[in-house]
């Protein structure tokens, strides 16, 4: 869940070796817990929900009870009722007992290690949080401009391998600043635009004030760390055209404007998502 399965198959092997060694094991007791493993493995990777990882416990505490008496008599080991009952019931309860703790632990494991599983990505794209129903109330422009970045961005993510849920996700808080002074921003004005009667450089100072503000909101919400940097990333160091070229309109042709006062901060993308969002 935290990292992938190619992951979760290489630790299976070795803590499989360490259980054995560590309990003075035979191979069937290896292959008892690899088995535990990889079954574990195929039982959670449909869990998309918290809820989920009950099911996923009981369906491998169920297997695990087959695999136990399967290897009982595979050994001929002597196998009594009273035995026979106690195996099995641990083996039913050692799914949910693991994942009942799973569900408790991956929130800290998610902080701890900065690691955004799919879970947190669901809870985050959820509209009734404070940061998204804000943008919804105040800027609803904005709200409608995120959904259709997200679409698409979702679309193209998934077409070059990368994650699409974090993709949607990450553009309903790309524009979260703007929230503060929707009216400055073209997709909320409703008749009136305040860029009419202040300067360019004004204006430009006033745009991109909503990234700055944007990812202190970010932060003060606890959104994960590669969330908070499409916020900046996705304008890059782009120039805010319109306002370059109002204010080439002032000045007369020999004079040069700076464009790089018209510019956002950046920094430009630094992963593959930042640019598809940009």
């Amino acid at each position: 869940i935290l990292l992938d399965e190619r992951a979760a198959l290489i630790f299976s092997l070795l803590s499989s070796i360490l259980a054995v060694l560590t309990l003075s094991s035979d191979m069937y007791g290896f292959f008892y817990v690899l088995m535990c493993n990889l079954i574990g493995i195929l039982t959670i990777r449909s869990a998309v929900q918290r809820v989920g990882f009950v099911g996923a416990g009981f369906k491998l505490g169920s297997a695990a009870i087959a695999l136990f008496m399967v290897l009982q008599y595979a050994k001929l080991a002597p196998f009594g009722f009273a035995g026979g009952l106690l195996g099995s019931t641990l083996a039913l309860l050692s799914g949910p007992i693991t994942t009942g703790l799973l569900v408790f632990l991956l929130p800290l494991f998610e902080r701890l290690f900065m690691v955004t599983t799919v879970m947190r990505l669901q809870e985050l794209g959820n509209i009734n949080l404070p940061l998204i129903r804000e943008l919804i109330v105040r800027a609803p422009g904005t709200y409608n401009h995120s959904v259709t970045v997200g679409t698409l961005s979702e679309g193209a993510a998934e077409a070059i391998g990368l994650n699409p849920i974090f993709a949607r996700v990450a553009c309903f808080y790309h524009d979260i600043g703007k929230s503060i002074h929707p009216e400055y921003f073209v997709e909320n004005q409703r008749g009136e635009n305040i860029h009419d009667r202040i300067s360019p450089e004004e204006s430009v100072k006033l745009v991109v004030d909503h990234v700055t503000k944007g990812i202190r909101m970010a932060r003060s919400a606890k959104l994960p760390s590669a969330m908070i940097d499409i916020i900046p990333q996705h304008h890059g160091t782009k120039v805010l055209t319109y306002f370059h070229q109002k204010a080439k309109n002032r000045v007369s042709a020999a004079d040069e404007i700076d464009d790089t006062q018209f510019r956002y901060p950046g920094p430009k993308p630094q992963t593959k998502m930042a640019a598809v969002i940009m």
